[in-house]
């Protein structure tokens, strides 16, 4: 936690001065597999929660889930434990 006097090892610096300058970072370069991870991951994100909305928007009666509504939720949320199992398997068997 960043409580407290020390913060990060850095004596008794306050949190505050993490902040105070303007910070360089070096130009960071990112494998082909680490991007491919990221899209996926990102893609799969993206789908679950349009899904969910979708969902949750076709089935409402009275400002409620209907039963109906929450067995579709469930399928969702099942495609998209499957959708990345099979992506993460995907990636293990690639040669980068």
């Amino acid at each position: 936690m960043l409580y407290g006097r020390k913060c990060l090892g850095q004596g008794l610096r306050r949190f505050d001065t993490l902040f105070a300058g303007p910070v360089k970072s070096q130009d960071m370069d990112i494998g082909r597999e680490t991007f491919l991870q990221i899209v996926i991951s990102a893609v799969a994100v993206v789908l679950f929660i349009s899904a969910a909305v979708t969902v949750s928007q076709t089935y409402v009666v009275d400002s409620n889930l209907s039963p109906t509504g929450g067995y579709a939720l469930v399928g969702a949320i099942g495609l998209f434990v499957v959708f990345m199992t099979a992506a993460g398997l995907w990636l293990e068997r690639q040669q980068f």
